[in-house]
């Protein structure tokens, strides 16, 4: 496709609603993917809540790159939805916490609000690529290098190179990973969050956990954050295997789950056998005392 045909479909692109978008990139995200097919060097651009968020394509890195730019508004739109719903409250976010932020996509959403915005991405990687998505965009971006837990120190982490945003320091998932993808080993700061909190004093308002099964971890690591602040938790949980110590986590924090998209005032929160037995991914821990 050439650069002007890609133009066109930009726009065509951003005229679709969620539902469009959700579509087109569930069957167009991977086209370039194992295959010699390149893109021509260009951008693409994305609105989010009136504002305009430009991502590059590159020749060399065609695949990610796509991928990257049709999935930014449109993977998981439950969570995205979410963040719609929260930005448009009375109740403004101020700053967000993006914990296992990979390539940085969900902190590029919060920055173009002119939001304050953490990302933890322990996989340094990757910090290059978010830092000139936010100068192609002229947004402050802060990509911190640490992975997140519940203790200090150092830890090894186990990435595939062409799945990057599966990159764990859970031993579990690392075995799992290990049946089909060649993983990468790098040893990378481990910190918790309290540590960063009352070392940086900035309290989040919004936190997003993605961390290929060590939300846990990160979540006990954060007990004086929760305590202190109050945050909303956005959080992945792919598997029902730890839920249990998650609710339990959550109800001694006082706090409720919920399924996703959230931000309807008649939502309830889920009971535990329905978040334990969810085959949903996504879901939101919020304090008993805020009202929905």
């Amino acid at each position: 496709m050439g650069v002007k045909s890609r133009e066109k479909l930009n726009k065509w692109y951003n005229k679709r609603n969620i539902d469009e978008k959700v579509v087109f990139q569930n069957i167009f995200c991977k086209i370039f993917r194992n295959t010699n097919t390149t893109i021509e060097d260009g951008l693409w651009t994305v609105n989010f809540m009136g504002k305009e968020i430009v991502l590059p394509l590159k020749k060399e890195s065609s695949w990610l790159d796509w991928d990257n730019a049709v999935s930014i508004v449109a993977h998981d739109p439950d969570v995205k939805i979410t963040y719609e719903n929260l930005l448009s409250r009375d109740k403004k976010i101020k700053t967000f916490f993006d914990i296992g932020a990979n390539y940085g996509t969900h902190s590029m959403l919060f920055l173009s609000q002119g939001i304050r915005t953490i990302s933890f991405e322990p996989n340094p990687g990757l910090k290059i690529q978010f830092e000139n998505l936010c100068q192609l965009n002229n947004l402050a971006g802060n990509m911190e290098s640490y992975a997140i837990g519940d203790t200090k120190g150092a830890v090894n982490l186990f990435f595939p190179t062409d799945a990057t945003w599966l990159g764990t320091i859970v031993n579990s998932e690392v075995d799992f990973l290990k049946g089909s993808h060649e993983l990468q080993k790098i040893e990378v700061p481990l910190i918790t969050l309290d540590e960063y909190v009352q070392t940086h004093k900035i309290q989040p308002d919004l936190i997003k956990i993605d961390t290929e099964g060590n939300e846990i971890n990160v979540l006990r690591g954060a007990t004086e954050v929760i305590k202190n602040g109050h945050p909303l938790i956005v959080f992945e949980s792919n598997s029902p295997k730890g839920r249990k110590e998650i609710w339990t986590f959550f109800n001694e924090c006082k706090y409720k789950v919920y399924d996703l998209p959230f931000g309807n005032s008649s939502q309830l929160p889920l009971p535990g056998e329905e978040f334990f037995n969810s085959q949903k991914f996504n879901f939101i821990a919020v304090p008993e005392q805020l009202p929905v």
